[in-house]
């Protein structure tokens, strides 16, 4: 009988044990659920923020499951020693003592590299960031100093078509009213003998300005066409980041969901499958960052 007692008292010790453990292990569900809620909150006021947060976060959650691992096959180990005889269960008594006494100093290694892991982790994603922020500004930095440059020689294009325009135009009204004085001392009878019209030069001059003002209009419209080529080139790039921005907003609320499945989920194998979920959705959210 008192063998019986002193066994149910072990089990009760146990169980005590493995309850206070699945706290722990909840309470770090919680608290990385958190932090998931407030990366997400950080991500919308910064793209390049949002899968560093995201790395910490897979790398403690592996602790975890690693650590739970570890716990599982602890009460199994338990088990097994409670079906043996009672002579086996005097003699190995000590050394689960000391298994036991172990555990706490395998979880705290285990947190110390979890921590040590997250500082390098964390350093590797922020450099990674900051050279696809710094490369994007660089881009787009080129393309608007391009599309300025454009704008100023199509200005200059547009002001000399003004110009050789306003010449032209006074050449023609020159020549109109040089022909209307021709005409009135012809009618007028001031020319005796026959009239030598030299209109070749004036004719020469008009035709020169046409061509010009032509090959001005031309080159205005190839300008404009490049002027509209860049433009186009920055707006899809535009697009192309908010289609990546938007997903990797689906991949953090899809995450985030995974989270709080593997928090409230009872069964062992479904905190399991949610936690592998979410490294699957991590792995996603990494190569459109990498894009």
């Amino acid at each position: 009988v008192e063998r019986e007692e002193a066994k149910l008292e072990k089990e009760k010790r146990k169980e005590e044990k493995q309850r206070i453990r699945t706290l722990k292990c909840e309470e770090k569900l919680e608290k990385l659920k958190d932090r998931l809620i407030q990366s997400e909150a950080i991500g919308q006021r910064s793209v390049g923020a949002r899968v560093t947060v995201e790395f910490i976060l897979i790398l403690l959650l592996k602790g975890g499951s690693h650590t739970h691992s570890k716990q599982e096959e602890a009460w199994n180990s338990n088990r097994a020693n409670n079906n043996a005889d009672e002579t086996q269960k005097d003699t190995e008594a000590p050394k689960r003592n000391s298994t036991e006494d172990t555990t706490p100093l395998d979880e705290t290694n285990s947190e110390t590299s979890d921590e040590e892991a997250e500082d390098e982790a964390t350093a590797a994603q922020k450099s990674l960031t900051k050279s696809n922020i710094a490369t994007l500004e660089r881009a787009n930095t080129q393309l608007l100093e391009n599309l300025h440059k454009k704008e100023v020689e199509y200005a200059a294009v547009q002001e000399e078509v003004r110009k050789v325009n306003e010449k032209l135009a006074k050449v023609r009204e020159d020549h109109d009213a040089e022909m209307a004085r021709f005409h009135s001392d012809l009618a007028k009878g001031k020319f005796a003998g026959p009239v030598k019209l030299e209109v070749g030069e004036l004719e020469a001059t008009a035709d020169e300005l046409e061509e010009k003002i032509k090959m001005m209009e031309n080159f205005g419209e190839k300008l404009a066409s490049s002027m509209e080529s860049a433009a186009i080139g920055k707006w899809q790039s535009i697009e192309a980041e908010d289609t990546v921005h938007k997903q990797l907003l689906e991949l953090i609320e899809e995450m985030r969901n995974m989270l709080i499945e593997a928090s409230q989920s009872k069964e062992y194998n479904d905190k399991i499958m949610a936690l592998s979920n979410f490294e699957t959705r991590y792995a996603q959210a990494m190569k459109l960052q990498v894009q």
